[in-house]
């Protein structure tokens, strides 16, 4: 039989509590939030040294040289892209008039507002 009270010895402690890492600076640095934030701020700080006169001066210089770079071939890409939907959109509109005029052919009882408006885009 056991003997009673039980004679147990332990074989380890248990430790309950973490010790806390030190503060890191690199992972302060690294983090996404900060991240964003520096460079938001190091980007408004840096625009106050850009001489716009020159930036200017010198964009009027590739454009009357004709030496495109890849900002400005970008921006004559987009500029031929959004005129040809303009032009897409006046062919649409042109349609529209069309079928205005045409019902108020049929109906000539409409008001006369609609038709000044037809008259007008034309």
């Amino acid at each position: 039989m056991l003997a009673y009270p039980l004679r147990l010895a332990p074989f380890g402690g248990k430790s309950f509590l973490v010790e806390r890492p030190p503060f890191d600076v690199w992972g302060l640095i690294k983090n996404p939030m900060v991240l964003m934030v520096g460079l938001s701020v190091g980007g408004m700080l840096l625009v106050q040294f850009v001489d716009l006169e020159e930036m200017q001066r010198q964009l009027a210089r590739e454009q009357a040289g004709g030496t495109a770079t890849a900002a400005s071939a970008t921006q004559q890409r987009s500029s031929k892209s959004k005129s040809k939907e303009h032009a897409s959109d006046l062919d649409d509109d042109h349609v529209g008039d069309e079928a205005a005029t045409e019902r108020e052919r049929k109906a000539p009882s409409s008001s006369s507002s609609t038709s000044a408006k037809v008259k007008k885009r034309q």
